[in-house]
């Protein structure tokens, strides 16, 4: 896991948004963070659900976060698998998509779903 923190270069000419972040030790709290970027069996959890990818970015400062590579997003029983997916953390809104899929010439095949009938949000059968 790298972790980017934002640089203070007020002041500084021709300093361009990708040189203002840089990896580098901890400088404070986690409000200096501008991204995070992860790889290997990345894990990323919420209230019900799970997902893993081979990669992730985290993006702070656009509430963003994006995994790659074997995608497996699961709710209780249910089970989507794709190659990317990108989570709006301030909306809750997530895209699963098998398009891009660097390894699979042509573009990519199709998101994969497994549903539970009777499961509700919580991930218990009704």
């Amino acid at each position: 896991m790298t972790v980017y923190y934002k640089r203070d270069r007020a002041g500084e000419e021709g300093a361009d948004a990708a040189a203002q972040s840089a990896p580098g030790t901890l400088p404070g709290g986690s409000s200096q963070i501008d991204r995070i970027e992860a790889t290997n069996n990345v894990y990323v959890k919420s209230a019900e659900q799970v997902a893993t990818a081979n990669r992730a970015s985290f993006d702070m400062a656009q509430n963003l976060v994006t995994l790659t590579g074997n995608v497996v997003l699961t709710q209780g029983e249910n089970v989507a698998e794709g190659c990317s997916l990108t989570i709006r953390m301030d909306t809750g809104v997530a895209r699963l998509e098998s398009q891009k899929c660097g390894d699979t010439p042509g573009g990519g095949g199709r998101v994969r779903l497994m549903l539970t009938p009777g499961q509700s949000s919580s991930g218990q059968a009704q």
